[in-house]
């Protein structure tokens, strides 16, 4: 199955189909193969696999996944989505966003602001996944009401949300870092020079205008927008 699954991406199969063959495959092959039953299959892909190699270091590797691997990312996700879905229909987003944007004139005050508002809710919101969709749910409609592409938007998102959440000590990325590498943020961080630099390098491009951070929807008319009201 990671064979195939390797294959399907070199063909450019979307990712969840390209995936999702992988799975059927692997639960055909664990009977063939590892003499699993039904209730192991269920098990595993609720709870992960549990290598018993005998080798701890390549059970700690091959010891993951199942729907409770991804259970804490898809729920920060989700909520997330929540709040910013209630600050957006009891119109407290609008006011917020309203308010910053009041003085913002141009492309490069707008991504400026945008990746200010990633960075700080990296380190008030110490979760990556807020500092992409609430950033993203506030300024989707002053993108498009400056005619920008949305990849614009998820180029800043990108650059500033989740490039600077590890170097964010408290930031769950910057507790991963430290839990896997037993280094913490404050000590590698001044190593980490292109999470530090990308968003100052994407504010300097976009106040010059270059083409490199800033699409507008003209570049690809077939482009379909969608933003809230």
């Amino acid at each position: 199955p990671p064979l195939v699954v390797i294959i399907l991406v070199a063909k450019r199969v979307p990712a969840i189909p390209g995936i999702f063959v992988g799975v059927i495959l692997g639960m055909i092959f664990a009977p063939i193969f590892q003499g699993a039953n039904f209730g192991d299959i269920l098990s595993s892909s609720y709870s992960g696999y549990v290598s018993q190699t005998g080798i701890l270091a390549l059970d700690e590797l091959l010891t993951a996944g199942g729907l409770e691997g991804m259970m804490y990312s898809i729920s920060l996700t989700i909520i997330a989505m929540m709040f910013g879905g209630i600050m957006e229909k009891t119109g407290q987003l609008e006011v917020i966003v309203n308010a910053l944007l009041k003085r913002i004139k141009s492309v490069g005050g707008l991504i400026s602001l945008t990746a200010g508002t990633c960075i700080v809710s990296n380190i008030t919101m110490p979760e990556q996944y807020i500092s992409l969709v609430v950033p993203g749910r506030m300024y989707a409609r002053a993108y498009k009401d400056k005619a920008l592409h949305p990849k614009t938007l998820s180029n800043v998102l990108e650059s500033a949300g989740t490039l600077t959440s590890p170097l964010v000590p408290w930031n769950t990325c910057g507790a991963f870092m430290y839990n896997v590498l037993g280094v913490s943020a404050l000590s590698y961080g001044k190593w980490a020079v292109m999470n530090y630099l990308t968003p100052i390098f994407l504010i300097l491009l976009a106040f010059m205008g270059s083409k490199l951070v800033i699409a507008k929807i003209e570049d690809d008319p077939d482009t379909v927008i969608e933003a809230t009201n």
